[in-house]
């Protein structure tokens, strides 16, 4: 029984031991990505912040993963600026040719098959234009992606 015990506590050591190597590993790599993180925040404030938005939006990529095929994107529709509506659509074109470009040009390189997932979030009093008005937003989140298809050219 107890060479049972000491085989048993062997394990739960060598086990421990493998997953602290294994999240110092996650936290490291994590570290390494943080700089790559930065830089696609920059080219999303840059896309929203450019000529051909008068409005002001909270940009913050949250996270760059699997390789650089995922970037998540926490998009804010701010209270008291005035938006034509909080339609993601309306206010992003997915055009992966040129997201990928830039990302280059900073020296990021993305994936081929690129997955952009935005968490929109609809603050309390933002407005929205109906017609010669604006009506006040009560607030709401949605989530959307955008998936870029390996098959395309």
């Amino acid at each position: 029984m107890g060479r049972k015990t000491l085989g048993l506590r062997s394990f739960v050591a060598d086990f421990s031991q493998a997953l602290s190597a294994h999240y110092a590993g996650v936290m490291f790599l994590e570290k390494i990505m943080q700089p790559e993180v930065a830089t696609i925040n920059d080219l999303f404030v840059n896309y929203f912040t450019g000529k051909d938005f008068e409005n002001n939006y909270g940009v913050q990529v949250t996270s760059l993963s699997n390789l650089n095929s995922l970037v998540t994107v926490k998009l804010s529709f701010l209270k008291n600026h005035t938006y034509c509506c909080g339609e993601l659509t309306c206010h992003f074109k997915a055009d992966f040719a040129q997201i990928r470009k830039r990302a280059k040009n900073l020296g990021v390189t993305l994936a081929q098959n690129l997955t952009i997932k935005f968490d929109v979030i609809i603050e309390d009093g933002a407005l929205f234009t109906l017609g010669d008005s604006a009506q006040v937003s009560k607030g709401f989140k949605y989530t959307e992606s955008f998936c870029e298809n390996m098959h395309e050219t």
